[in-house]
């Protein structure tokens, strides 16, 4: 049997040396573990090799953000990835997490932690770390949309959301039996109401109070 193949894909060489031996006792020293330093590295190495297991932290790599690791995922579904990370924004773990990342630990978590994603991989189920399902459950006790979200009605929310998602004046007014007059008048309301002018603005305030995810948007 071929050995393991894994990537690490961090700059941290401490990081890379520990998580390294910790899988290299887990899976046995016959396990090839190689250090990825950058985003045209992996995806190199990857259409050359593809890994059982690519570790990453996104938040030190040059991924702008988390949607440009879920684009590898995306187009290489049969890779475990295991997402070790520092960064704790509840947007980019829930993001990740609807997006397919079965596997989420922080910096902090024990070995144990580690060892438990791990089987949990082996079994085919998913795993997250407790202070990553802790950040989930306080977010769930929080009221989901705050500040400048109070300012608009329900109706208007809706239109945002179908706005930030593509659809056209017409399209909304035939979606919500409503004239092109109206919902053109609506999407005035809300661009005065939250003191915008352009669809780009939209949309940012749309992801950054929740409305929208990054990968809605994406799609």
């Amino acid at each position: 049997m071929e050995p393991n193949l894994i990537y690490i894909a961090d700059d941290q060489y401490l990081t890379f040396v520990g998580i390294s031996t910790v899988l290299s006792k887990f899976y046995g020293a016959d396990t090839k573990i190689e250090q990825v330093f950058n985003t045209d590295d992996l995806l190199y190495k990857i259409s050359k090799s593809k890994p059982n297991l690519l570790v990453v932290d996104y938040a030190c790599f040059d991924f702008p953000t988390v949607c440009d690791l879920i684009e590898i995922k995306k187009n290489n579904p049969e890779i475990n990835m295991l997402v070790i990370s520092e960064n704790k924004d509840f947007k980019q773990i829930n993001l990740a997490l609807k997006s397919g990342i079965a596997y989420y630990l922080f910096k902090t978590s024990s070995e144990d932690e580690l060892h438990n994603a791990l089987r949990a991989m082996q079994n085919k189920r998913k795993y997250i770390c407790s202070e990553v399902y802790d950040i989930l459950i306080d977010h769930e006790q929080k009221p989901v949309y705050q500040g400048e979200y109070g300012k608009l009605s329900n109706g208007e929310t809706e239109i945002v959301k179908l706005i930030t998602l593509g659809k056209t004046t017409k399209e909304i007014a035939a979606m919500k039996n409503l004239s092109f007059h109206t919902i053109n008048t609506h999407r005035k309301n809300i661009f005065r109401k939250l003191g915008i002018n352009s669809i780009s603005q939209l949309v940012k305030y749309a992801i950054n109070t929740g409305l929208i995810t990054e990968i809605e948007y994406y799609i």
